[in-house]
């Protein structure tokens, strides 16, 4: 939310990222989706070396890369920048879909779905009122109140688990701590 406000300021006389690029900010929401669904990716992958099942990666790695291929020649062309930028998410999305399905078969993970559930809606309402509500002059306190919305968000949807909310009160309240005798 805040990448706009920070790559405008100066720092030496300088910008973080040089005004000529600044129109390719509109792709890093997606990109940082990818990324998220990259991550997951890797985190599946650690199955499939456990288990030695590394011959299964290329034909994952292909589905990805084809899927990517696909949807760059279908989306460039209507979508510019933007087009390679979900083409990329797409990819992988699919890739981590695929390594999900056929890693859980033999090295199963528990996942909490349900908390993955709630994080995703939390964070996606909060996109969405940042899309959509125009602060103007006020966006600097409207982007931190969502932050703020968001974290209260995980609280009332109760996606914090007891021992997460015990530890949060220690930090916020570093003299609560219990006597460690």
């Amino acid at each position: 939310m805040f990448i706009g406000d920070v790559i405008r300021l100066r720092i030496f006389g300088r910008y973080i990222i040089h005004p000529d690029y600044w129109g390719g900010l509109s792709i890093v929401p997606v990109v940082l989706l990818a990324y998220m669904f990259l991550g997951v990716y890797n985190n599946l992958v650690a199955g499939i070396y456990i288990e030695k099942k590394t011959q299964r990666l290329p034909a994952i790695t292909l589905s990805g890369a084809l899927v990517n291929i696909g949807a760059n020649f279908l989306l460039i062309p209507i979508m510019g920048m933007m087009g390679g930028a979900v083409a990329t998410l797409l990819a992988y999305a699919v890739m981590a879909l695929v390594l999900y399905l056929d890693v859980r078969r033999f090295y199963p993970v528990p996942y909490e779905w349900g908390r993955i559930a709630r994080l995703a809606a939390a964070g996606g309402v909060t996109y969405l009122l940042f899309r959509l509500v125009d602060a103007g002059a006020y966006h600097i306190p409207w982007k931190c109140f969502l932050l703020l919305f968001f974290c209260l968000t995980l609280y009332f949807i109760r996606f914090f688990v007891p021992e997460e909310l015990r530890s949060l009160r220690l930090l916020l309240h570093p003299g609560s701590r219990p006597d460690p005798q």
